[in-house]
């Protein structure tokens, strides 16, 4: 009996440490600081809070890169989870946002987005404006089959929101 104890205590430690899962439901509590000039930063405390939103909304913070797992039925997005590490490149699409700035002074916000899928990938886009304190629709263009696109504001963004996805 002692033994089976111990063999299927073992069988169950390396079930699990093998078959964890790769999902990242949500980020940790961090302080989001962003230099301004060289006196100047912007800093908030975020909280702890989910990547991917009711509608598969995505929430992207400045220093983050996410990889989002999207399953498609009939060439239409049913699903969208965030994951640790890419598992299927066939349907994981890259996303990150990069506050860039030189010698400590902002220069521009770049939200950087890989499409693996046969199709190009439409979404929505609006940003959290550091200088009016609120939420503003943004202009973005499509994400060309199999290609990255980069788009780049002169604004300082605080944080994200992405809407919207479906092929075209």
């Amino acid at each position: 009996m002692r033994r089976i104890i111990i063999s299927l205590t073992l069988f169950l430690t390396c079930c699990m440490s093998f078959c964890q899962s790769n999902d990242l439901l949500a980020r940790s509590a961090f302080t989001l600081k962003l230099p301004i000039d060289k006196t100047h930063f912007f800093q908030a405390e975020i909280s702890p809070s989910n990547y991917i939103l009711p509608v598969n909304t995505i929430q992207i913070y400045p220093g983050e890169k996410l990889y989002i797992e999207i399953n498609v039925k009939k060439s239409r997005i049913v699903d969208m989870k965030s994951v640790r590490e890419i598992k299927d490149s066939t349907k994981t699409i890259e996303i990150s946002l990069t506050h860039v700035d030189k010698d400590s002074i902002y220069s521009r916000t770049m939200l950087d987005i890989q499409n693996p899928f046969k199709n190009d990938l439409i979404y929505k886009a609006t940003m959290y404006l550091m200088k009016y304190n609120k939420w503003g629709p943004t202009n973005v263009y499509p994400v060309r089959s199999n290609l990255r696109s980069i788009e780049i504001w002169s604004d300082v963004i605080v944080t994200m929101a992405l809407t919207g996805w479906e092929f075209k």
